[in-house]
């Protein structure tokens, strides 16, 4: 799936374990220490996750914890993938304002030196909206970069 923890663990991973372990446990009469240690292990497992929807209280019985997990799953992948699409509209987003001052430092200015066009890759995009907006009343390049005084 989408999802992967901190240490390779994903929900889908755990679900599909709990419910082996689920199965397994109603063929073996000795379950319930074996009940109390995989509960516990799919606890500290949730918690690495961290992801953006809050874990819930674990339930005693396990049973109930492979169900709370069943409906969590997709919702945390949902939360994730929301996440990271978020995140890659941002880059692009960062990308492409960066693409439109080169542009427009090169019609002013010509050539861009090395040193502007690094500084432009590690800008935020506060930034690069100053700098977009003094080329207007820059005289040179150092201009648009020197903050005003």
């Amino acid at each position: 799936g989408i999802l992967t923890g901190t240490y390779g663990l994903c929900p889908e991973s755990m679900l599909k374990a709990s419910r082996d372990v689920v199965a397994w446990l109603a063929h073996h009469p000795e379950g319930p220490p074996v009940k109390r240690l995989f509960r516990e292990l799919l606890s500290g497992g949730l918690a690495r996750l961290k992801g953006p929807t809050p874990i819930p209280a674990m339930p005693e019985d396990f049973e109930e914890v492979v169900n709370m997990l069943a409906r969590y799953v997709e919702k945390w992948e949902k939360d994730i993938e929301r996440k990271y699409v978020e995140k890659w509209e941002k880059d692009i987003e960062h990308r492409g304002e960066a693409k439109i001052l080169t542009r427009q430092l090169q019609r002013r200015f010509s050539v861009i030196p090395e040193w502007a066009s690094e500084k432009i890759a590690k800008a935020d995009s506060d930034s690069l909206e100053a700098w977009s907006l003094r080329i207007f009343d820059a005289r040179s390049l150092d201009d648009v970069f020197e903050e005003p005084k």
